[in-house]
């Protein structure tokens, strides 16, 4: 088919790609499937994996990550057991 008139406008848009590269992440569940299942080829959604763009948002604040308590406040009180 190709792009009318030479336009190169994306097909689909980037909160779609991001759904379609997190479902591909998902347990259970393989590129080929969600390719099938949304008619979008299994090569363009590993191109889409490969793309920081698209990958789940960095951790948010209050999330829990390595180094971190897990408890809330930000109190960095030390106890000496001295």
């Amino acid at each position: 088919m190709g792009n009318v008139g030479g336009s190169r406008s994306a097909k689909h848009t980037d909160d779609f790609k991001r759904l379609l590269v997190a479902q591909s992440r998902a347990d259970g569940v393989s590129v080929p499937m969600v390719s099938k299942r949304h008619g979008v080829s299994a090569g363009q959604i590993y191109a889409w994996r490969g793309d920081a763009r698209f990958q789940p948002a960095a951790l948010g604040a209050g999330a829990f990550s390595p180094g971190s308590t897990g408890f809330g406040g930000g109190d960095s009180t030390r106890y000496d057991t001295k």
